[in-house]
């Protein structure tokens, strides 16, 4: 039991045991001498009573909410803003990347990227109209079709080098489309757009905008729409998690060298 817990017990004892006090007076006095006496006690003791039985009774769900906002708190100290569905954050992440502006960077961290590409199409056009840098690492073709096969398949599957192929034509054709509607926009011609491929079996999704953070773990046999999606904050002092994930993307993202594996290259509108 912890303290506070302690304390609300003992404070409920001396309730009840006040309760009691004032019912044995109440009852004990003559009415003949102190009737107005004997009926106040009497209201104190049955006020005091109820009081302590619904302490009582409470007495555990008071302790869960308390528990429940203690760990709230040390999950928002540590920049853990939200968890839950992957789809019930995309409005939020639509207007995240509508908000971006000139310089400003998007980075993310993708399998085969098909579910991106389909569900942020115009609000990626829309960033690129504003001047972003975007940065994206895509798993590589070969990941699909080498020793690792069954692992991968086995951490999300739904995926073939075919997907991630087309995944770069899909990327170009939206830059294509950029570059057509928005003709005399200056600033998206400032956009700058790398993407690489890692050559390793995808564990998660990043993705990182400003200070916000989305990650997807990939699960056992299970496609990424059916896990959790981890919404979090960076730079919020020494406690925060979530600067781990922009600094692992950017390892990655630096250790890519290779002219094979770097599929769009500092490409501007």
């Amino acid at each position: 039991m912890d303290n506070r817990r302690k304390l609300r017990f003992y404070a409920l004892i001396i309730t009840t045991l006040c309760g009691i006090v004032f019912l044995i007076t109440g009852f004990c006095i003559d009415k003949n001498v102190s009737q107005i006496f004997s009926q106040i006690s009497l209201a104190m003791a049955t006020a005091l009573l109820a009081a302590a039985i619904l302490g009582f009774l409470k007495l555990d769900d008071i302790s869960t909410i308390e528990e429940t906002l203690e760990t709230h708190t040390e999950m928002n100290k540590r920049g853990v803003r939200k968890i839950g569905s992957p789809t019930h954050y995309d409005d939020e992440i639509k207007e995240k990347l509508r908000e971006v502006r000139k310089g400003q960077k998007i980075q993310v961290m993708l399998h085969s990227g098909k579910t991106f590409l389909s569900t942020f199409k115009p609000d990626i056009m829309k960033a690129i109209e504003h001047g972003c840098h975007i940065e994206i690492l895509i798993a590589s073709p070969e990941v699909s079709v080498d020793d690792q096969e069954i692992l991968l398949k086995n951490l999300c599957g739904g995926t073939s080098r075919a997907e991630i192929e087309r995944f770069k034509g899909d990327f170009n054709a939206i830059l294509d489309e950029v570059e057509k509607s928005r003709p005399d926009n200056i600033a998206c011609y400032e956009s700058k757009i790398n993407v690489k491929q890692y050559n390793f079996a995808p564990t998660g999704n990043i993705l990182v905008i400003g200070d916000y953070v989305r990650f997807i773990p990939y699960l056992s046999n299970k496609n990424s729409s059916n896990s959790i999606a981890i919404i979090g904050q960076m730079n919020i002092g020494k406690e925060g998690r979530f600067n781990i994930f922009k600094e692992i993307f950017d390892e990655i993202y630096k250790e890519i060298a290779k002219e094979e594996d770097i599929l769009i290259s500092n490409k501007r509108i």
